[in-house]
């Protein structure tokens, strides 16, 4: 951790975790499985996820996978990052143990961890990209594609703040609250997961997905790992079962080669794909009648 005072204030920011203090957390967390501390880091390591290792949350939610979800081993975690991250968004919010769900008990906004999960993606992409990772309470409801219930947002972010923690409703006076969303990793995810969701909806040349669209071109090194993750949950990859749909995948990259987005899209997407034309007899050079030898 570093930390740095200005007057009266002191700012502190967490760096990432070194391999030692990596082994260190999982030794810690997997006390009851300590023979899975070392396939751990190697799975990790070998499946390109080093993003979970520097991580403490992430690491976290890992061993609590490796431990608790129907005894893991290590190498029964998911093969790609947005499975793995969908894994971890589930520990958050309970689903592996709905019966015991943290609210069960007492009057909430949401009936299942499925639909509070639903309202946090649709909440992380109306504040991913902003400065910050923060949003007026306001501009967050115009974002959202739907209306919660009627209870209303305030109510359903308060309940979600208490369950995982993600996100954070400040009120900054006036009557005005702000909506902070601080976990970059999670907070990508989520969005990916909501833009997934809008494509196969059909959205992907609505009005609202056009915003989401402008908003990205806006701060495009905040949005590209986003539209990855959206394609790999598009083409299966989250290994919840949902069947690959590769003609979704499509569909959003050729939204996103529309403009405004083609100038701030890597490289992969921003050039069409070369159509292979295997030509015709006729069509041969020479093979036309009247062609020059």
């Amino acid at each position: 951790m570093t930390r740095h005072r200005w007057l009266a204030y002191l700012q502190a920011r967490l760096l990432p975790l070194q391999p030692e203090a990596a082994k260190q957390l999982l030794i810690k967390r997997l006390r009851a499985a300590p023979g899975r501390v070392q396939p751990t880091l190697d799975r990790l390591n070998r499946d390109g996820l080093q993003d979970f290792l520097t991580n403490p949350l992430l690491l976290t939610l890992v061993a609590v996978l490796v431990v608790r979800k129907r005894g893991h081993h290590p190498d029964r975690l998911p093969a790609h990052r947005v499975g793995l991250f969908r894994q971890a968004v589930d520990v958050l919010l309970g689903m592996e143990e709905r019966k015991s769900w943290p609210l069960q008990n007492r009057a909430r906004a949401f009936q299942s961890p499925a639909q509070a999960r639903k309202v946090l993606s649709e909440v992380a992409l109306a504040v991913h990209g902003e400065p910050g990772a923060k949003l007026r309470l306001s501009e967050v409801q115009q974002r959202l594609a739907r209306a919660l219930d009627d209870r209303g947002l305030p109510t359903a972010l308060l309940e979600i703040q208490r369950i995982t923690g993600l996100v954070e409703l400040r009120p900054v006076g006036g009557g005005q609250d702000l909506v902070l969303f601080r976990h970059r990793a999670l907070r990508e995810h989520l969005a990916a997961s909501r833009i997934a969701e809008l494509v196969g909806l059909g959205q992907a040349q609505a009005p609202t997905f056009a915003a989401v669209l402008a908003r990205a071109a806006r701060a495009p090194a905040q949005w590209g790992g986003a539209f990855a993750q959206a394609c790999a949950l598009l083409g299966g990859h989250a290994e919840d079962g949902t069947a690959p749909r590769p003609d979704l995948v499509d569909r959003l990259v050729d939204a996103c080669r529309e403009e405004p987005a083609r100038t701030w899209l890597p490289e992969w997407l921003r050039t069409p794909v070369p159509r292979r034309v295997v030509p015709r007899a006729g069509d041969e050079p020479g093979a036309r009648a009247g062609a020059a030898p």
